[in-house]
């Protein structure tokens, strides 16, 4: 079954919004964004350094695709954070990215088997960077299920820094 289409190009215009954010070293997509001045990007967290040297940039999921609280999401679609910092790929997996789906009463825990995919940038001058993780699950989220992501802390940055707010992320599979 062919993918939808719509959530693919939310991602691409997300990361489009979030590549020309970047390099103005400014970010607005989960709060609203704060004029911090040259050298600095706004997070959830206020304004902080983005010059090299140390790390002061908290990792944070900026954006989610679909978005928490969604509701009629295809069973076929799969799950894209986009977060503010560049990411340690291999520290994106089952373990940091655990899907869950209500219907899923056959695995331990509702546990979800999929992919993991992670695309990490950083500007070719410095600065912060940005990275994309995507979950495909094996098989179709089962119909009117409640699907449940949580994003944990050993989900690190470029630089071992963990990710600043966990969360857990839901929506609802149409029936």
């Amino acid at each position: 079954m062919p993918r939808p289409i719509l959530p693919v190009l939310s991602v691409l215009t997300a990361l489009i919004l979030l590549a020309g954010c970047m390099g103005d070293a400014h970010v607005g997509a989960m709060h609203d964004a704060e004029d911090c001045g040259s050298g600095h990007m706004s997070t959830t967290q206020g304004c902080a350094n983005t010059t090299r040297g140390a790390d002061t940039v908290a990792l944070d999921a900026v954006l989610t695709v679909p978005a928490a609280g969604a509701t009629g999401v295809d069973p076929s679609t799969s799950f894209t954070v986009i977060f503010n910092d560049a990411v340690i790929p291999a520290t994106v997996n089952a373990a940091t990215l655990q899907v869950r789906d209500s219907s899923a009463t056959s695995t331990p825990g509702n546990t979800v088997p999929g992919s993991y995919t992670v695309q990490t940038s950083v500007p070719a001058g410095g600065g912060v960077g940005s990275a994309t993780a995507v979950f495909v699950p094996a098989t179709p989220f089962g119909a009117g299920a409640t699907v449940s992501i949580s994003l944990t802390a050993g989900i690190l940055d470029d630089e071992g820094l963990p990710l600043v707010s966990p969360r857990i992320v839901s929506f609802t599979i149409r029936p």
